[in-house]
């Protein structure tokens, strides 16, 4: 079975509105297109925050809709394609480490 159709399935049997499963299969397949139509299974996490990255940066997404494609590779990682450890770190919140001098205290 095909990928988008698979996924369309899936949301339809959890009652997914028609045009949330409409935005899902578009931000999906702009995603495979953007690597060169390389199986989802095959792509690291850094490809995933390298396609939403360029989202931001070269196609100046807006922040809704960035949160929306970034639902919607979350959802067929996670549900479609069974990779339930898969997660996408937050852009705008990253994770530094301690500055030494803040350690001591």
């Amino acid at each position: 079975m095909k990928l988008l159709t698979h996924l369309s399935l899936l949301m339809e049997s959890e009652h997914y509105s028609e045009r949330t499963i409409q935005h899902y299969k578009m931000w999906v397949s702009d995603f495979i297109l953007f690597h060169y139509k390389r199986h989802p299974l095959k792509l690291s996490e850094t490809e995933v925050q390298l396609y939403l990255y360029s989202l931001e940066h070269y196609r100046k997404l807006r922040p809704y809709k960035l949160m929306q494609c970034k639902s919607a590779l979350l959802y067929l990682y996670r549900n479609v394609l069974g990779k339930t450890d898969f997660h996408i770190p937050d852009a705008a919140h990253p994770v530094h480490a301690p500055h030494p001098a803040m350690a001591e205290l």
